[in-house]
C-alpha cells in the first residue's frame, strides 16, 4: 500500500475530514508531511503563529499552559494516536496564534498539514468550519475552568461558552480605555498588565495584575464607563466574555456576584492607595487573596 492510500485512509478516520471528498483528501496527503518527534520535545509554543495543524499517527502528547502563577504549566489534555490538534489557530477569523503549548510525552510520529493545505480541503463545507468554532469554545471554557480559581466551580452554559474570546496583547498595548463604555469582563491566562487612572494631569498607578486576576467588571456590575485604563506589561494573554453574557452569568452565579462586589469594595481605596490580587486556597478551595497597599506602607489583606 503506497505512501498516498495510507495517509488518505488516516485523514478518513479524523471526524473533521469525514466525507470531505477523494479529490480533496488526495491533496491534503499531497501536501501534508511526516515528523518523528522526540519524547519531552516541544512541538508548538503558547503565543506563537500557527501555520500548520497536527494528526498523531502514533505516540501521545500533552496539552498545557502557563498558570495563575505565570510560570507553572497546568496539564490541561493528553492526546494521543488519532486524535488532532493546532486547527484553532488557522481557522479564519482567529487570532493565528496558538493558546496551549503542546509537547511529545513518547517518540511520537506525526502527520503536518499546512494551513492553505487544511483550509483548501474545508472550503464548501462551513459546518466543519463551526464545529471546529464550537470545539475551540469549550476547549476555551475547559481551559478557563483549569487556569482561574474564580471560574473553578461555576457552570458556564452553552451562552457563555459561545460568548468566550481568546485575545493576545503586546507590551504597551491598551487593553481598555478609561471611559470608554464596557463591551466585555478579562481574565489573564498568562503575562500582566498595569491599571492607571488619569488625575488631571498625572497618571496614577492602581494596581498590577498577573497571571489569573481579572478585570473589566466594574463598568459591566455597575452600567458605566470604564473607571481604568489597563496596559499590557510584556506579552499579554487573555479569555474575555461578552457583556451580555457576563451579566447573564452573574445573575445565575451569586457566588459569583458576591466575590465580584467584595472586589469593587476593595477598589473603592484612597488616592494613593494600590490593591494586588494573589491567587491562594482558603480551606481547600480555590480563592483569591486581595492585598490593599497604602501610601503609609501598611498593607490590609482580605
Amino acid at each position: 500500500m503506497n505512501t498516498m492510500t495510507t495517509i488518505v485512509e488516516h485523514l478518513q478516520r479524523v471526524d473533521i475530514f469525514r466525507d470531505i471528498d477523494a479529490g480533496s483528501l488526495g491533496e491534503i496527503a499531497a501536501n501534508a508531511r511526516h515528523e518523528t518527534i522526540a519524547s519531552g520535545e516541544r512541538i508548538v509554543s503558547e503565543g506563537e503563529y500557527g501555520h500548520a495543524m497536527y494528526l498523531i499517527l502514533e505516540g501521545a502528547v500533552e496539552v498545557v499552559s502557563t498558570g495563575e502563577d505565570g510560570t507553572t504549566l497546568n496539564r490541561l489534555a493528553e492526546l494521543g494516536r488519532g486524535d488532532h490538534f493546532g486547527e484553532q489557530s488557522l481557522l479564519p477569523g482567529s487570532l493565528g496564534r496558538r493558546n496551549a503549548t503542546i509537547q511529545a510525552l513518547s517518540s511520537t510520529r506525526l502527520l503536518e498539514i499546512p494551513r492553505k493545505t487544511f483550509l483548501h480541503a474545508l472550503t464548501g463545507h462551513p459546518e466543519r468550519l463551526d464545529q471546529l468554532r464550537s470545539m475551540g469554545n469549550r476547549q476555551i471554557a475547559d481551559n478557563l475552568k483549569k487556569m482561574s480559581t474564580l471560574f473553578r466551580s461555576i457552570p458556564l452554559g452553552p451562552n457563555a461558552e459561545n460568548a468566550l474570546k481568546q485575545e493576545r496583547f503586546s507590551d504597551g498595548d491598551v487593553v481598555i480605555r478609561e471611559g470608554e463604555s464596557g463591551e466585555r469582563f478579562y481574565i489573564i491566562v498568562s503575562g500582566g498588565a498595569r491599571v492607571v487612572r488619569e488625575r488631571g494631569s498625572e497618571t496614577e498607578l492602581l494596581t498590577h495584575l498577573g497571571a489569573g486576576s481579572y478585570f473589566g467588571e466594574l463598568a459591566l456590575i455597575n452600567d458605566e464607563p470604564r473607571q481604568a485604563t489597563v496596559i499590557a506589561e510584556g506579552s499579554l494573554s487573555l479569555i474575555s466574555l461578552e457583556g451580555n453574557a457576563f451579566r447573564e452569568l452573574l445573575r445565575a452565579t451569586p457566588d459569583l456576584r458576591d466575590s465580584l462586589e467584595h472586589l469593587n469594595a476593595a477598589y473603592s481605596l484612597p488616592s494613593g492607595a494600590m490593591v494586588t490580587l494573589h491567587p491562594t486556597t482558603f480551606l481547600d478551595m480555590a480563592a483569591t487573596m486581595v492585598v490593599s497597599h497604602y501610601p503609609s506602607g501598611k498593607t490590609f489583606t482580605s
